[in-house]
């Protein structure tokens, strides 16, 4: 039997068929996804934002490579890592592909950010890095339940319009282009 649908009980209790252990923990027991794995993207964003000032840190950044959400957990210290690996096998098919359209999107977008950072292109850097926040957002909506019907927050909405809008300003792309390449 699969799990229930995401968001149709309440979040204490797990979906029939998951595990109970999933409750109170780093997985969250309606999407069995957890936003440890976003640390991945996290430390990037935070060395992408340091480069202008730090250079030191392109070496680093250099290094970054895209993980997929069980890599990541496999290769990690985290002390729930298996029970991470464990529960991504309970994501509903089509929260499974958001969540992996959306981390795509990401692996693009820090790599695009780093080759900005390692030719200089602050601009380009910036419009980058502010788009990573609003995948971030989005990544996290998913991973929590909130964006699994297609809700976005206002806070969602207004990062994605800033980086829209710099991404037009800096590079002519329009909203459908920006929109078509996640």
């Amino acid at each position: 039997m699969s799990p229930t649908p995401v968001n149709s009980l309440p979040e204490d209790n797990p979906p029939p068929g998951a595990p109970a252990r999933y409750v109170d923990t780093a997985v969250n027991p309606n999407t069995f996804l957890a936003t440890d794995y976003l640390n991945h993207f996290n430390e990037a964003i935070m060395l992408l934002e340091m480069v202008a000032d730090m250079p030191e840190c392109l070496e680093d950044l250099e290094e970054w490579t895209p993980k997929s959400y069980r890599d990541h957990f496999h290769d990690s210290h985290f002390a729930a890592r298996d029970l991470c690996i464990e529960a991504y096998d309970f994501v509903e098919p089509p929260l499974k592909k958001q969540f992996e359209t959306v981390v795509s999107a990401l692996d693009r977008k820090v790599l695009s950010a780093i080759d900005a950072a390692r030719a200089g292109d602050s601009a380009r850097l910036t419009a980058d890095t502010t788009f990573l926040r609003a995948l971030i957002d989005k990544a996290s909506g998913v991973i929590n339940g909130a964006d699994a019907e297609g809700a976005e927050s206002a806070s969602h909405d207004d990062h994605i319009d800033t980086a829209t809008a710099t991404a037009e300003a800096i590079f002519g792309e329009t909203a459908q282009d920006a929109a078509d390449s996640v």
